[in-house]
C-alpha cells in the first residue's frame, strides 16, 4: 500500500467489503504493508468513480465520505483511516528491505492486531505463493500462517495477472492457502473487477465461519454485485 493509491476505486471496493465484515460485529486490525517504492504509469489515478453516481448506489455513506476526503486532500493512507469505525487498529510502518528487519517488522505488525478478530493485509501486489520471494510488495505465506495461527481470520489483497484466467488464479490461490495457511478450513474470495483487477482472499477461523459467511452473502446480494463490481465465491 502506498499513499498514491489512497482513495482510488480499489479503496472504495476494499472498504465496501470490509464494512460488510465489520457489520457482523467482528473487530478489525489493518496492516497496510506500506512501501515507498514509487509506482509508474497511472496507478493511483482511478478516481472517475467519484464522478459517477452509479457507484454511489453501492454504499452512499461511504461514497459521500470518500468524495469529501478527496476534495479536501491530500490523499494519504492516514486520511483513509478516518473512514474506518472507531476501534479499528492500523499498522503503517514502512516495510524494510532487509530480511532480519523484516522479521522484526512482522512481529510488530502482529502485536498491533493482537486482540482483533479479523486482520486485513494490504500488500502492493498481493501474496507471494512461493517462499523464495521476500518482496516488499508481497505478503509471504509464512507471514499469513503466523497471523492465522495466532487466531485471526484474514482478508488479504491479491493482484491478478495475465498468466491464466482470473478464475483459474483464484481457484489455484484458494487451494494453496487451504493447504498452507488454514489447514483445510475453507478459503473464500471476493473478486473486485474495477480499476486493477484484484481478489480478496477470505480465510475465516472456525469460530468466525458463520459471521464471515454472512458478510460475503450480504455482499453478494448487494448493489456491489448487481452492478458487476464484485464477484463473490458462491461455494460456502
Amino acid at each position: 500500500m502506498q499513499d498514491i493509491y489512497a482513495f482510488d476505486v480499489g479503496d472504495y471496493g476494499k472498504l465496501g467489503l470490509l464494512r460488510h465484515v465489520m457489520a457482523q460485529e467482528l473487530s478489525l486490525g489493518v496492516v497496510w504493508w506500506k512501501t515507498q517504492l514509487g509506482s509508474p504509469g497511472l496507478d493511483g489515478k482511478h478516481l472517475a468513480y467519484l464522478r459517477d453516481r452509479t457507484y454511489r448506489q453501492c454504499d452512499p455513506e461511504l461514497w459521500d465520505a470518500m468524495c469529501a476526503c478527496v476534495s479536501k486532500g491530500p490523499r494519504s493512507i492516514e486520511a483513509l483511516e478516518s473512514l474506518f469505525p472507531e476501534g479499528t487498529t492500523f499498522f503503517a510502518d514502512v516495510i524494510p528491505a532487509d530480511a532480519n528487519r523484516r522479521l522484526l517488522w512482522s512481529d510488530k505488525s502482529m502485536a498491533s492486531a493482537r486482540d482483533k478478530d479479523v486482520v486485513f493485509c494490504d500488500p502492493d501486489n498481493g501474496i507471494a505463493f512461493t517462499e523464495t520471494s521476500r518482496s516488499q510488495r508481497h505478503v509471504s505465506l509464512s507471514e499469513l500462517q503466523k497471523f492465522y495461527s495466532d487466531g485471526h481470520s484474514l482478508v488479504v489483497y491479491h493482484h491478478l495477472n495475465r498468466s491464466c484466467s482470473h478464475a483459474e488464479q483464484i481457484e489455484a490461490g484458494s487451494r494453496v492457502l487451504m493447504e498452507s495457511v488454514t489447514d483445510g478450513t475453507p478459503v473464500w474470495s471476493a473478486h473486485f473487477r474495477r480499476g486493477t483487477s484484484r481478489v480478496y482472499f477470505v480465510m475465516p477461523q472456525a469460530k468466525h465461519i458463520d459471521a464471515m459467511k454472512r458478510a460475503l452473502q450480504q455482499l453478494s446480494i448487494s448493489r456491489w454485485c448487481d452492478h458487476g463490481h464484485f464477484n463473490v465465491a458462491s461455494k460456502f
